[in-house]
């Protein structure tokens, strides 16, 4: 009876033990505070609480559980502002519509609509040539028939592109619209009173211009840093260093090695990382 007795007192204290466990997990373990789970993992795993030790232990992985969550979300805000990095050829292109004079782009979008007239000129002079050699060989009227249907797909391809991209500007169509402004009105620091989406659009990218060449100084030319005699209130604008704030901040060191990279990233472990919108990298 005695060794039924001791084996029924186990079993009955394994049972309210799993009992326990499972109950503290379930509704306890999640509320206690650091310092109490500290202690309690102390006690069940050498049966005492406290001691000269326990103190400076605990200081030490909280010590080390802080250096793991600064470290991981420095990485992911450098990760935001990476997204924000313009690259190379877009510095360039932005420095040249503030830079340069209305008369000078006028004179380039000139050269440019010459150029791709000519380019149109040319593919409808060879298209006329195709369709001469098809009449010659299948008849005008079935040569003109494949055409027209193959005109209708493509116009409705065209179309279907154009819907679906007709609010997903890129940031050189941008860049284009920024320079006809200039032409038009003779500054390329735009009102949002004529253009509202154009005038947020250049904000963000003076903010991206300056975070760039804080992030990456092999990219400042020597023209933004050249005197200029006389007054260009575009190329003064564009250089002056607004408000930097979130993931624009300059306060990181330059990431000489970074690349600008094309994605956004949104936090889920808790902390609180500013999202990258679309409209901000385009």
């Amino acid at each position: 009876q005695g060794a039924c007795g001791t084996k029924a007192i186990l079993r009955v204290g394994e049972i309210h033990r799993s009992k326990w466990n499972a109950f503290f997990r379930q509704y306890i373990a999640d509320r206690l505070p650091e310092k109490v789970k500290d202690d309690y993992h102390d006690f069940r795993q050498r049966g005492e609480f406290g001691g000269k030790g326990a103190a400076s232990q605990r200081k030490k992985r909280r010590s080390s559980q802080g250096g793991e969550q600064r470290k991981s979300k420095r990485a992911k805000q450098d990760a935001s502002t990476s997204a924000l990095l313009l690259t190379a050829g877009q510095v360039s292109a932005l420095e040249h519509v503030f830079f340069a004079s209305p008369a000078v782009l006028q004179q380039e979008s000139d050269a440019e609509d010459a150029k791709a007239q000519a380019s149109l000129g040319d593919a409808s002079s060879f298209s006329a040539s195709i369709s001469t050699e098809l009449s010659k060989s299948f008849g005008p009227e079935r040569v003109s028939s494949t055409l027209m249907d193959g005109t209708k797909v493509s116009t409705r391809s065209t179309t279907s592109k154009t819907e679906s991209t007709a609010n997903q500007k890129s940031w050189f169509e941008r860049l284009r619209d920024l320079k006809v402004y200039k032409i038009s009105h003779g500054t390329a620091v735009c009102t949002p009173a004529i253009n509202e989406k154009l005038y947020h659009w250049r904000l963000r990218q003076r903010k991206r211009y300056h975070l760039t060449l804080n992030r990456l100084p092999q990219l400042r030319s020597e023209e933004s840093q050249a005197v200029l005699n006389g007054r260009n209130e575009d190329r003064s604008w564009l250089l002056t260093v607004p408000e930097m704030k979130g993931v624009y901040s300059l306060s990181s060191t330059p990431m000489t090695t970074i690349k600008p990279r094309n994605f956004a990233f949104s936090s889920t472990d808790g902390w609180s990382i500013s999202f990258i919108r679309e409209e901000d990298v385009s």
